[in-house]
């Protein structure tokens, strides 16, 4: 068979067996840029942003107020630290989303962080549909690093998340039979909650900081929880998207959901995945370079032998490309 033949051929199996990747859609219409914050997908969330596109989804972003003509045909909405409040309509699409079989990835800061004084924060916003979700955000400022309190650690969501902090968040309770709390601070307030409501699920975190990756605006007081190396946080991003895409922790799940979506890019979009890719592997070595805790440098290389395979995978899609671009 010559390779015009067969490149025809898998392009023809590939085509009968793919289906739509998850999509992802991060909130930025919900002043997430005000005061010292810069929590965007080219910003200080753009490592969580890739995080998703290394599990195989797309992802974009939500400037405007959230409509239910935004989320149609996404999977999760991650709203980072909103700050503005959800108006009537935006909390209807979003429970109706939710109730539907959508995934929200809820993130606060700590209470009276209203960075853009309008007269709410990120508990309050999130809080409106507290009872709707089964978890509300306590008035509870702490910082603790890292966090000693109870964790379960059988879930999925905390699988190989051996360490965690937070500097400035608050305590989180459940509310409902839905509703689950994962990990405790010491004074057992809650940190990582999850639920399901309707066919959706839900996860609420605490604190913004751990999923910074210090890349946002160099004028804004920026942390890099991310690739701090006494955390496994970017552990937690991951299997916290996976919990949402009902997906198990498995690598090979992971590297198939990958490959099908890196077919359905174009060339120049596999290039830009390919070089976050590399970018993430080399902050992934730097770091381990400076871990000093055993079991937090085996979840680190562990996630860098598994980036390591996406980087052979996406090699393949390359070659595959050109291969297809030529005929």
């Amino acid at each position: 068979m010559s390779k015009y033949a067969f490149a025809l051929f898998a392009l023809l199996v590939l085509g009968s067996t793919l289906s739509a990747a998850p999509h992802v859609l991060f909130d930025n219409g919900h002043a997430q840029t005000a005061g010292n914050a810069d929590w965007t997908i080219y910003g200080g969330y753009s490592d969580m942003a890739d995080a998703a596109r290394f599990l195989g989804c797309t992802v974009s972003e939500q400037r405007k107020r959230v409509t239910r003509a935004a989320l149609h045909n996404v999977d999760i909405f991650v709203s980072p630290e909103p700050n503005s409040a959800f108006s009537k309509d935006e909390k209807t699409a979003l429970l109706e989303f939710l109730n539907k079989g959508g995934c929200l990835f809820l993130i606060a800061d700590h209470d009276k962080s209203d960075r853009n004084r309008d007269g709410i924060d990120s508990v309050g916003v999130i809080n409106q549909i507290a009872d709707d979700i089964g978890i509300r955000l306590n008035k509870k400022w702490f910082s603790e690093h890292p966090i000693t309190g109870e964790a379960i650690t059988s879930h999925p969501v905390m699988e190989g998340v051996v360490s965690l902090g937070t500097w400035g968040g608050t305590s989180l309770e459940a509310l409902s039979e839905g509703a689950q709390v994962l990990a405790r601070e010491s004074h057992g307030g809650g940190y990582i909650g999850i639920s399901e409501v309707g066919k959706g699920r839900v996860v609420v975190m605490g604190d913004s900081s751990p999923f910074d990756d210090g890349s946002g605006n160099p004028k804004d007081k920026l942390h890099d929880g991310w690739s701090n190396p006494g955390y496994t946080h970017e552990r937690l991003a991951y299997n916290a998207l996976r919990w949402l895409l009902r997906r198990p922790n498995d690598r090979d799940a992971d590297k198939e959901a990958f490959s099908q979506c890196l077919s359905s890019l174009n060339g120049e979009e596999q290039a830009k995945v390919g070089e976050a890719l590399e970018r993430s592997i080399k902050k992934h070595q730097k770091t381990i370079r400076k871990i000093k805790r055993e079991e937090v440098r085996q979840t680190w290389q562990e996630d860098l032998s598994w980036l390591e395979e996406l980087k052979t995978v996406q090699h393949r899609a390359k070659r595959f490309s050109a291969l297809y671009s030529d005929m």
